[in-house]
């Protein structure tokens, strides 16, 4: 029998539903402190996360999931192309 069923667990006397209350109280209370935390650092905005966002999604459609170091050669890819790309356009953005 395999533990992740759901008959196996319940005639094991485990109450689901008090479980996945309790679990889901305490990952909405560490989002919470987790969102403390980092607006006493930073301004939050809609868009606080979209610049590590991008660059995850940018290293995933590189690297792809084939092989385990595919991801990382991508990620040392994109690292060395913001690098070379800022210092060659500047980090600011101009407004006219």
């Amino acid at each position: 029998m395999s533990i992740e069923s759901f008959l196996f667990v319940l005639t094991g006397g485990v109450v689901l539903c008090a479980l996945y209350a309790l679990t889901f109280g305490l990952s909405a209370a560490m989002a919470g402190i987790a969102g403390y935390f980092v607006g006493s650092i930073r301004f939050i905005n809609p868009t606080v996360g979209a610049d590590p966002l991008m660059k995850a999604l940018i290293v995933v459609i590189f690297g792809g999931i084939a092989r385990f170091t595919s991801p990382i050669h991508a990620a040392l890819m994109t690292i060395v192309l913001t690098i070379k790309l800022s210092g060659l356009f500047g980090t600011h953005q101009r407004t006219f």
